[in-house]
């Protein structure tokens, strides 16, 4: 939800509520300044619906000193919050921020529609708001505790978060005064601050005080850049506030559930772990701990911990004998010391789901094809297909910046399609047993292989289920790489393409949306993913073509829901792999966004080919002249992925500087079970290729070549032993395929005239040319050495 909508919602709220106290009158708005530390935020806003709150019972550090203990003082926030009401329970609260105050009190009642409360009614919280302050300006307001009689050692609790998935750096300052000042300009000690939580749960925070006396607890919304303009602020809540004096010498906590965790099928028997704590001031000994499980299969192991010294943790490690089914499961951990004085910390409880795999394959509805996404491949994925941006260039542009560059077949850049007819020439997409020659490629984000009516049914995917077929619905046959409602018409966001290449060497079709805008969206709304489809000669057997769509997290708005699938023309076969939401809805196992920058998502006929069209080449080559052994003068090399056919093409070409070893790692464009030959240039070294290329085929993502260990893994044997290793021949300085007289010629002239650096004559490598340079040369040039390739 963006600014506007929040601010309006609480507005309203707060608006009908000035006959209950919700004013600032009272908050003594002196200005102030503040040393809050600026942070970038983002323009979104979150907000949440009124649900099921999730607690956080674990701990997370406030400052250092996160201890439990027996309450003195509470305050739920469970009446009413605005100004009076806080400061006739024996609350101080000022307003410290710059610029005149806002619309909103400096501390205000709980906002349901943000969140619910951790504890009472729903708005039974208070809450801080980037409304306190006007304009752009930084939001300084302190809720100063009543005064209590505090010892060394006590601590300040209270739950605490923000809005779920807020990206604003809302954050909060502990304050601590030992001789109980009333004022922010008293004398205070900082005890801890912390960004607001943004997971959806509430987080239990801690702050222990340094000193004994007549003293009080302050807490301070404290954000610079604030305010309903400015960049880093939103919302935040505080409940369940607690004054609480240390447990007693006996107190073992269960301070976190390490595994298991959400699952998916197959999987080895489990060990359950978890962390236990000693938050008491003595030494413990023989602890009964419990890990307890219950769901489709039930689990229950004991464990006693032999001894825990005071303020230690250990892990403790049950027995590996889960081994769950598909279903949910409920898990209880917790400590049995019979002395514990705290049992509020004794027992921790989580949620876990593990999910039956569904990877295609033949089964019902699949039509035959697996799929794999680059997220789940250690899950029991048939394989895991690499993310990369394959290069775009000598694409034919569909649209750019708002302009159709090729005019539309139908519709318009808001709802449309362009008809491209023979597009693969003699090669073919097969998809479900049938070959297309055209391509129908959708402005909103799928493309079909026969023709479709673009309109109302074309905007975006069903909220769930599959699209239907017809004028007013999906296309069939067809995929959805990204199916949402676009409009490259949209020019608040003003740089895009669309565009499409045709790739003869690799026989690949490739179809790009950069920054596809989002219909009505703002700037910061689009989505940018690649197609790539496997072009099949038009013959009896083929298989069907893989297909890869490349979504780059990094330029793609989350937080709206768009599909991915394919489906054939009846729609009874299908993979709709799922709908990309904030939350997103898991069709098949494993998450979409993991947080990197990129997710692949494979579909094909094979299960152990699904692994993408970007390989990683992990090479070794020596250059003779730069070769010293044992170390090697790092150098760059060219790298090309040639076809194993004649004319041998070129199908990629990649450049990377080796290491002292003689390493290097590059990513090339290849398919599976394809061979290939790996061909090495260098400034100066003799152009040479691999063998046979039945030894230079993947079968995975990644995959090894080393020219060092024999002759025999150049073609023709074509390598020289120097130092233990083999070594490429040095020598042909104008690359011409032989080293001969005319090398030793440029190597001679630059030396007479005392050329240096990084030259081609410059054989060895030291950034000299000289005598040394000529004398390799002259070597190879005396045993005919010259290119052999097939």
């Amino acid at each position: 939800m963006k600014r506007k909508g929040l601010a309006f919602s609480t507005v309203l709220i707060l608006l009908l509520g000035v006959m209950l106290g919700f004013t600032n009158q009272n908050d003594n708005p002196k200005k102030g300044s503040t040393s809050t530390a600026d942070r970038k935020g983002s323009s979104k806003r979150t907000t949440e619906s009124v649900k099921n709150i999730n607690v956080r019972e674990t701990d997370n550090n406030g400052g250092g000193y996160q201890v439990y203990g027996s309450p003195y003082y509470t305050d739920n926030f469970d009446g009413l919050n605005d100004t009076t009401s806080l400061k006739a329970r024996g609350y101080k609260v000022y307003y410290r921020g710059t610029g005149p105050q806002g619309v909103l009190a400096t501390w205000i009642q709980g906002v349901p529609t943000n969140f619910v409360s951790y504890n009472g009614p729903t708005d039974g919280y208070v809450a801080g708001h980037y409304n306190s302050v006007t304009g752009t300006n930084n939001i300084d307001n302190w809720l100063v505790l009543p005064k209590k009689t505090t010892s060394a050692g006590d601590s300040l609790v209270f739950y605490s978060r923000s809005p779920t998935g807020s990206t604003f750096p809302d954050s909060l300052r502990v304050m601590y005064s030992a001789v109980g000042d009333s004022i922010p300009e008293g004398s205070w000690t900082e005890l801890g601050r912390f960004k607001g939580e943004t997971s959806g749960s509430w987080l239990r925070k801690a702050f222990r005080a340094p000193t004994s006396g007549n003293t009080r607890f302050a807490i301070r919304y404290a954000v610079v850049n604030g305010g309903p303009s400015g960049a880093n602020s939103d919302f935040v809540g505080i409940d369940a506030l607690t004054i609480e004096a240390p447990s007693g010498a006996n107190d073992i906590a269960t301070s976190s559930i390490i595994a298991p965790g959400n699952t998916v099928l197959p999987t080895p028997t489990i060990a359950p772990k978890a962390v236990f704590s000693n938050a008491g001031t003595a030494n413990q000994t023989n602890i009964p701990v419990t890990f307890k499980i219950t769901g489709p299969v039930n689990y229950t192991n004991n464990k006693t911990i032999a001894s825990l010294s005071a303020g230690a943790s250990t892990q403790v490690t049950f027995d590996s004998t889960f081994l769950p089914a598909a279903g949910t499961y409920n898990i209880t951990v917790y400590c049995s010391l019979a002395t514990d004085g705290n049992r509020l910390n004794d027992t921790l409880k989580s949620t876990i789901t593990v999910l039956n795999p569904n990877y295609g394959g033949g089964g019902a509805g699949t039509g035959g094809y697996f799929f794999a996404n680059s997220t789940t491949g250690s899950n029991g994925a048939p394989s895991k297909p690499k993310y990369c941006r394959i290069d775009t260039t000598g694409s034919i542009s569909l649209v750019v910046n708002n302009v159709a560059s090729v005019p539309l077949t139908a519709g318009t850049l808001d709802d449309g399609q362009w008809a491209l007819a023979g597009v693969g020439g003699l090669r073919k997409v097969k998809f479900f047993g049938v070959t297309y020659d055209s391509i129908f490629i959708g402005t909103n984000g799928l493309i079909c292989f026969t023709n479709f009516l673009p309109g109302g049914g074309n905007w975006s995917p069903p909220s769930a289920g599959l699209p239907s077929a017809g004028p007013g619905g999906g296309c069939r046959p067809g995929i959805y790489p990204g199916w949402n409602d676009l409009d490259w018409g949209n020019t608040s966001q003003p740089i895009n393409r669309l565009s499409y290449k045709i790739d003869n060497t690799k026989n690949l079709l490739l179809i790009t949306y950069d920054r596809a805008p989002l219909y009505a969206g703002t700037s910061t709304d689009f989505q940018t993913y690649q197609v790539v489809m496997e072009l099949q000669k038009d013959t009896v057997g083929a298989p069907n073509s893989n297909m890869l769509f490349g979504i780059d997290s990094s330029y793609t708005t989350v937080n709206v829901p768009f599909l991915v699938g394919i489906q054939d023309p009846t729609g009874a076969n299908y993979i709709q792999y799922t709908f990309i939401d904030a939350t997103p809805t898991v069709i098949t196992p494993g998450p979409l966004f993991d947080g990197t920058a990129g997710v692949a998502i494979e579909f094909g006929p094979n299960a152990s080919n699904l692994t993408g069209f970007c390989k990683t080449l992990n090479l070794k080559a020596l250059i003779e002249g730069f070769w010293n052994s044992p170390t090697n003068i790092g150098d760059t090399l060219t790298v090309q992925l040639r076809s194993s056919v004649s004319p041998y093409n070129v199908i990629d070409v990649a450049r990377g500087k080796n290491d002292a070893s003689g390493n290097l790692s590059v990513i090339l464009g290849a398919q599976n079970n394809r061979a290939y030959y790996i061909v090495v240039k260098h400034r100066n070294g003799l152009e040479t290729w691999s063998v046979s290329g039945a030894t230079t085929t993947w079968t995975s993502n990644t995959l090894s070549y080393d020219f060092t260990t024999s002759a025999a893994k150049a073609f023709g044997g074509n390598l020289t032993l120097k130092g233990g290793k083999y070594t490429i021949y040095s020598g042909d300085v104008n690359q011409d395929g032989t080293i001969d007289i005319t090398d030793q010629g440029l190597i001679d002239n630059d030396a007479f005239n005392f050329v240096g650096g990084y030259v081609p004559t410059d054989v060895n490598g030291d950034g000299f040319v000289d005598v040394s340079d000529a004398s390799i040369t002259e070597n190879n040039a005396f045993n005919f050495i010259s290119l052999i390739r097939p």
